[in-house]
Formats: C-alpha cells, structure tokens, sequence
C-alpha cells in the first residue's frame, strides 16, 4: 500500500485524524453504487464497488485532495444538517472516469488516530465490505 507523502491539512478546521465513509448512489436506479472511504490526514481513497470483492485504492491528485478537505470543512460548519454532495469532479476521479449517474454523500465519520500503513490495510479490508452492502 502507498500514501504520499503530503502533509496533512495544518491549521485546517477539519485536521483531526479520521476516515469518512462516503455512500455512491445510482440516482437513475436509486440504489447503492459502491462505497468510498477518505483518510485525508493521509491522503488515503479506497473503493468498494458492489461488482467487487476488494475494495481498490484510488492516488488522487493534490488538487482533488484540497477539493475534498473543502467539503470535509464546510459539512462538518453545516452539522447537523446533511452536508452537500461531493462534487462531480471528485467522484469523477474517485471512479476513475464519467459516470454521470452516480452521486456521492458522506454517511459517516470515525476516528482513525495513529494508524500504520499496515493498520490502514487491514481496517480498510475489514470495514468497507461491512459499511452498506
């Protein structure tokens, strides 16, 4: 598994260590797509795709990092209403291209505080396949 080597967001409102589940919903057929898992501190994207039996590993750009810190923030200044969908242009990378039909809405957040690289791994592989399917 590989991680830049970005530092994570100093003096950011969001700068805790933690992972945000977000849920990929088919809007033309109304049902679960997939399931994304963010860890900005470390710039880590895994995907869960229901055709799938691994969750993959998305490297996204540094731009589409800042885009998701910005959403992260402006969610978490929003609480307790739903935050906004993720932008196109994320899920567009996320998915590693068009897929104009699928939308994105964060489900949850949970401390992920000193994990390893190893640690990640493993927590990946155990909660994605768990979280929503």
């Amino acid at each position: 598994m590989s991680h830049s080597s970005s530092s994570p967001r100093e003096g950011s409102q969001s700068a805790e260590e933690r992972a945000l589940v977000v849920h990929l919903r088919d809007t033309d057929r109304g049902r679960l797509f997939g399931v994304a898992l963010f860890v900005p501190s470390v710039r880590y994207a895994a995907l869960l795709i229901d055709d799938a039996g691994e969750p993959r590993e998305r490297q996204l750009t540094l731009d589409v990092w800042r885009e998701i810190d910005n959403w992260v923030i402006a969610g978490d200044s929003g609480l307790p209403a739903e935050p906004a969908p993720l932008s196109r242009r994320v899920v567009t990378a996320l998915l590693e291209g068009e897929r104009p039909t699928i939308s994105a809405h964060r489900f949850a957040s949970f401390p992920m505080k000193g994990h390893a690289a190893e640690a990640l791994d493993s927590a990946v592989k155990r909660l994605l396949p768990n979280l929503g399917f």
